[in-house]
């Protein structure tokens, strides 16, 4: 393995990872995994999305809704789309469908049937909306009404991000000059409608990322000269505001992926290289009355990781996937939350007075058992 490139999860304890492997020509591969507790168990067999991923840049999302995801690669000149069903473990790829000329703004989000994608290079930003049937692409036509037309060709210079409670994507896109744009796009089918762009603020370095929270509220964070930065954006139909961006970081950190866990309400960032040396670790972001605030950064790897990918799974975990030792790895982070579905029962008692043989649902520490009797 020679980079993490991006992660999702899929419901069901499992979650996709898209890698490169450089002794293999840069070919792209993608293994479905599973999660027991905090433990990663089996891996399925690796299936290779694509030979010589020159650009060496791809994403994966999940729609829930058609069970299905779908990779977002640039390589030969182009940049292309391949949508994948899972059985168990098992990856079953469709055929590549063209997106355009290659690039390495790229990125993708899934959600409420469908996907949006975005492909921005120096002169272009295009959307495509997108629907998957089983592994089979129906993708509609590129649009770049209300984008604007110079923007910067980085990895990580676009994102996109969904919400199943407001039903919208968000977009972001890092223009020439290193403002940060953000859009409301909805999706009809195959149709993306673009809402008009709010100005928001500027990310030095051209990269950026953002993670949908509870409705209106998306997640930013961005490099700002050598600093790590953030803000809280608020989503109120199809237009966007942003709360100040305040500094996360001041220690020239480099690479850095970001996730929600609904759970407990915030952001987590996986950052390489930040104040606690030259380690790959997350921080916890908490959006505090429209203000983001960042904690201390805790470990996840002691070697600073160039490329790598978290992602939310269920149940407030966490999965951060990153190089170490040049071999892919994965590490589950369990979230401390209040499980709401026990706080009306009782702990080993049921709730109210059964009849005998008639079942009842007990409360018990770590599990829910509704078959006693």
């Amino acid at each position: 393995v020679s980079n993490i490139e991006s992660v999702c999860h899929i419901g069901d304890g499992k979650f996709v990872v898209l890698w490169i492997c450089d002794s293999d020509g840069d070919d792209l591969y993608a293994s479905c995994g599973t999660v027991t507790g905090t433990t990663i168990g089996t891996m399925g067999t690796p299936v290779k999305v694509a030979d010589s991923v020159g650009e060496r840049v791809a994403r994966i999302a999940y729609d829930s809704v058609s069970d299905s995801v779908l990779m977002i690669y640039s390589y030969n000149s182009n940049t292309k789309m391949r949508a994948a069903s899972i059985s168990g473990t098992t990856i079953s790829l469709g055929s590549e469908v063209n997106h355009g000329s290659s690039c390495l703004g790229i990125a993708v989000a899934g959600g409420g049937g469908g996907f949006m994608t975005v492909r921005q290079k120096s002169n272009d930003c295009e959307v495509r909306a997108v629907t998957v049937s089983g592994n089979t692409i129906t993708a509609g036509n590129d649009t770049n009404s209300n984008l604007n037309s110079s923007c910067t060709d980085n990895r990580d210079a676009a994102d996109l991000t969904y919400s199943s409670d407001d039903d919208k994507f968000v977009l972001m896109s890092i223009q020439s000059n290193k403002d940060v744009m953000a859009h409301v796009i909805e999706r009809t089918g195959t149709v993306a409608s673009i809402k008009s762009g709010t100005n928001m603020t500027n990310a030095a370095q051209g990269t950026g990322k953002i993670a949908y929270g509870p409705s209106g509220t998306v997640f930013h964070i961005f490099r700002d000269n050598h600093d790590l930065c953030g803000n809280i954006w608020t989503v109120s139909g199809d237009s966007l505001s942003q709360g100040t961006a305040q500094t996360l970081d001041t220690a020239n950190p480099q690479t850095f992926d970001l996730t929600y866990n609904p759970e407990d309400g915030k952001g987590y960032g996986l950052i390489r290289d930040g104040s606690d040396g030259h380690k790959t670790s997350y921080m916890a972001l908490t959006n505090n009355s429209g203000t983001i605030q960042g904690a201390a950064f805790v470990q996840v790897h002691n070697q600073e990781c160039s490329e790598l990918a978290c992602s939310y799974l269920e149940s407030g975990k966490i999965i951060y996937a990153y190089m170490a030792s040049n071999v892919g790895t994965g590490k589950v982070h369990q979230v401390a939350f209040t499980d709401s579905t026990l706080s009306n029962g009782y702990i080993g008692f049921n709730s109210a007075a059964i009849n005998d043989t008639a079942t009842g649902t007990i409360g018990v520490v770590g599990n829910t058992n509704s078959s006693q009797s």
